[in-house]
C-alpha cells in the first residue's frame, strides 16, 4: 500500500476569492508530531484510547505501519542515504518482529483487564493514523 493517502472530502471558495480545504490522511502514527507542529491547520485525528483494542491488534498485525525510507545512520537530525541490500532487509524484519511482539504485549495486557487507553499505546508505533485537516493557508 502507498502512504501517505490522501482524500479531498471539501475544497471551496468564497465570494472574496480564500479557498477552504479539508482533507483526510491516513499516515505512519509516528508522523503524527510533525503534522501537530503547524498551528495553522484544524486538526481533527483518531485516538488509541477510543479504538477497541481488537481493532488495533488485526491492523497491527495484518498491516503494520512501517518506515517508508530506512535511513543509514549518521551524525544529525536527518539521514541522507539510505540502507540498501541485506541491511534493509534485515532492519525491516527487525521492525516487523517488533510490532508483532508488541500486539502481543497489548494483547496480553488486554486480556488481564488493562483498559484501551494503556494496551494501545504499546502499539502506536506501528498504527496507521487518520486525520482530517483543514486550512486556508498551505504555504508553509
Amino acid at each position: 500500500m502507498t502512504y501517505p493517502k490522501v482524500k479531498i472530502l471539501a475544497d471551496s471558495i468564497n465570494a472574496l476569492g480564500k479557498r477552504i480545504t479539508t482533507f483526510e490522511i491516513e499516515f505512519q502514527r509516528f508522523i503524527l508530531s510533525e503534522l501537530l507542529t503547524h498551528k495553522m491547520l484544524s486538526r481533527n485525528a483518531a485516538s488509541s484510547r477510543a479504538i477497541p483494542v481488537s481493532k488495533v491488534l488485526e491492523q497491527v498485525r495484518n498491516d503494520p505501519a512501517m518506515p517508508s525510507y530506512f535511513g543509514k545512520n549518521q551524525a544529525g537530525m536527518q539521514a541522507k542515504e539510505e540502507l540498501s541490500g541485506e541491511d534493509l532487509e534485515e532492519v525491516q524484519l527487525i521492525w516487523d518482529q517488533a510490532s508483532k511482539s508488541a500486539a502481543d504485549f497489548s494483547d496480553a495486557l488486554a486480556y488481564n483487564a488493562c483498559h484501551k487507553q494503556i494496551a494501545n499505546r504499546i502499539t502506536e508505533p506501528f498504527q496507521w493514523m487518520k486525520v482530517l485537516v483543514t486550512a486556508t493557508e498551505w504555504n508553509n
